[in-house]
């Protein structure tokens, strides 16, 4: 099921009945984020419904306003956001560079799209919204003995949102968070 636009930003959910436990209270299946016609990711991975797509939803329906990243060019922004959500993962003492970590800009935290290299990142202006996304490049550096994050080179893919359309994404979700099975 296609919840929004794949033109825009669209959440691609599929339910895979074989994935469920006996129990049945984790619903398992298919998780895409679609973003100007991308699919993100490009492999396939299980989705824990009740975890992924609630963090995801909780994360769009608290979009944090800050219109100095929001006019930025989407490079820039997705630059200046990923600083500030990974702040202590990439800076030794982010505070020594007056750069304070706020994770608020993540979108995907803990599901599948974040961990396997990609960074979701969103801002609004008040009126609109605009996702950023990424797959996030990263080495291990055995001198330093640390993985290094190659997020100034990212190709950025950019999705823009009235405060409608998001609202209308945001209100899908949570009905398929209720009851995933019964959604489809």
């Amino acid at each position: 099921m296609l919840i929004g636009d794949a033109s825009k930003f669209a959440v691609y959910v599929e339910k895979v009945e074989e994935w469920a436990l006996d129990n049945n209270n984790f619903h398992n299946g298919i998780l895409f984020f679609i973003i100007n016609n991308k699919i993100f990711p490009n492999e396939i991975y299980t989705a824990t419904y009740g975890n992924d797509i609630g963090e995801i939803n909780r994360s769009l329906q608290k979009i944090v306003i800050n219109t100095e990243i929001y006019d930025m060019d989407k490079n820039s922004a997705f630059l200046k956001l990923y600083e500030t959500a990974f702040a202590s993962r990439l800076f030794d003492n982010p505070e020594e560079i007056d750069l304070i970590e706020d994770d608020r800009y993540i979108i995907s935290r803990s599901s599948i799209l974040c961990q396997n290299g990609y960074a979701f990142l969103a801002m609004g202006n008040g009126s609109h919204t605009k996702i950023l996304a990424a797959w996030v490049e990263t080495t291990y550096d055995d001198i330093l003995e640390e993985n290094i994050f190659h997020y100034d080179t990212a190709e950025v893919t950019e999705a823009v949102l009235t405060n409608g359309e998001l609202k209308s994404i945001t209100g899908k979700l949570a009905l398929f968070i209720t009851d995933p099975w019964s959604f489809f």
